[in-house]
């Protein structure tokens, strides 16, 4: 793949993250708009295990298998050919908050959704300075 030539490995996992992170928001306002629904259990991305499980992926391409062909039946894709099997979703079961069995916790969703946004930003930054290094080099390849 020729993007995975010029922009190697470290491109294809930071691109990957922001599509979990997509995925979480979506998750973690799906929590929020259930706030007040009886007996629904709060779902949550377990990030560092997706993230385990992306890499691993990554690698596996590097090594000559074409992990993210979007020819690919076997496994549904999401997110630019990202397989929802490198997703690990967990259902929170540990305490109830209400009597209605609900497990929306709103403080901890809203702090959950504030973290989840600010590393969108940073991982978004880390791209876009990639991105300007390669224009960089270009640039200064073209003038010389």
């Amino acid at each position: 793949m020729i993007e995975n030539a010029l922009f190697g490995r470290t491109f294809e996992v930071l691109e990957r993250s922001l599509d979990v992170r997509q995925i979480r928001h979506g998750m973690i306002a799906a929590n929020l708009a259930n706030s007040e629904t009886p007996g629904y259990r709060a779902v949550d991305v377990e990030f560092g295990q997706t993230m385990q499980n992306i890499i691993q992926r990554v690698e596996d391409s590097e090594s000559g298998m074409e992990i993210f062909n979007a020819d690919d039946s076997a496994a549904e894709k999401i997110g630019g050919g990202m397989n929802l099997d490198d997703l690990e979703i967990k259902t929170d079961d540990a305490e109830l908050v209400g009597r209605d069995s609900n497990t929306v916790s709103m403080e901890n969703e809203i702090a959950k959704m504030q973290e989840n946004r600010m590393m969108y930003g940073i991982v978004a930054q880390l791209l876009a300075r990639r991105f300007k290094g390669l224009s960089d080099a270009i640039t200064s390849g073209s003038q010389g």
